[in-house]
């Protein structure tokens, strides 16, 4: 059997299918992590570099492009590039209208599903009463090979069937860093 995997490694390399490398990491539409931001403004149609800090910048971290209009369920999002050291590290996407004014749940209800459906099942979920802001959903999803996609959903106080919901892409190792 060890002759067997021995054999089928040798016969991969070989056929440029592996290389022993571990898989590349893969962010929001199939960026990889480590990204210079000349790389994302090529790759992401409509993105642009910004000269001042987004309010999504984590410890160390600089947004250096940004895509705004992005359209999810009939909302517009700005998409937000997180670089460290000139490498993507994150993406960050969130409403492009004030906070709390998402028209329903149902829009948040559709991201989830859509989540569901390419990802399955959360790899964590919490729901109402989390301290965090206030939130009332938040949920992971693995992206293999070990980044996560984090969604979050806060009801307004104020205005029934209103919100705000952002998302995130990130390596875990930078989540107490966005």
């Amino acid at each position: 059997m060890k002759n067997l995997s021995v054999f089928l490694i040798l016969l991969l390399t070989l056929s440029g299918c592996y290389n022993g490398d571990e898989p590349k990491q893969l962010l929001w539409k199939d960026l990889p992590v480590g990204s210079s931001p000349e790389y994302v403004l090529q790759a992401i149609d409509g993105s642009k570099r910004i000269d001042h800090p987004a309010d999504c910048a984590g410890e160390g971290h600089e947004d250096l492009v940004r895509k705004v209009g992005l359209l999810i369920a009939n909302v517009e999002f700005n998409v937000v590039f997180e670089f460290k050291d000139n490498g993507l590290v994150g993406v960050c996407i969130y409403p492009n209208i004030h906070d709390f004014q998402i028209p329903n749940d149902g829009v948040f209800e559709d991201i989830k599903n859509g989540f569901i459906a390419k990802y399955g099942q959360p790899v964590t979920e919490d729901k109402d009463g989390l301290g965090l802001y206030g939130v009332n959903y938040q949920a992971s999803w693995q992206l293999p090979p070990k980044a996560l996609i984090k969604l979050w959903y806060i009801r307004s106080s104020l205005d029934e069937g209103k919100g705000s919901l952002g998302i995130l892409y990130y390596l875990p190792e930078i989540e107490n860093n966005i």
